[in-house]
């Protein structure tokens, strides 16, 4: 497994060496293509070497997917840990509910998490 920090090198032939550090721990799904699909980007563009437009376009759409996935799942886990935080604290220090409306992104969180319980509870109703 790869880890974060580590100087990886790549021989691309006889002459050329790159040598990159890996920016995410080992394990996730591609994230190691989409780096290598990164490189061989710069690597055409460096040279001036002719590439169709088209590769160039789906190299940087599954860049900005993979970057739009990180980002997601980043909100989430910060969205989670701010429900542990909140179900863990003394009730007298807790803030007010009107306090989570205030944040557009979490005011939809927190809809959606309602919607959730109430289909959740409604459908357990009928079984």
């Amino acid at each position: 497994m790869l880890q974060k920090g580590l100087l990886l090198e790549f021989k691309k032939d006889l002459e050329r060496v790159l040598l990159v550090v890996a920016q995410k721990p080992g394990g996730k799904k591609n994230w190691m293509d989409l780096m290598l699909l990164e490189f061989a980007r710069i690597e055409l563009l460096e040279k001036n070497k002719s590439v169709r437009v088209e590769e160039l376009v789906d190299v940087d759409e599954l860049l900005r997917r993979k970057h739009a996935k990180d980002a997601t799942e980043k909100e989430l886990k910060e969205f989670v840990k701010l429900l542990k935080s909140a179900r863990e604290m003394p009730s007298h220090l807790k803030t007010t509910k009107s306090s989570w409306w205030t944040e557009e992104k979490l005011r939809h969180r927190i809809e959606s998490l309602e919607a959730y319980a109430i289909d959740k509870h409604y459908n357990d109703l009928l079984e």
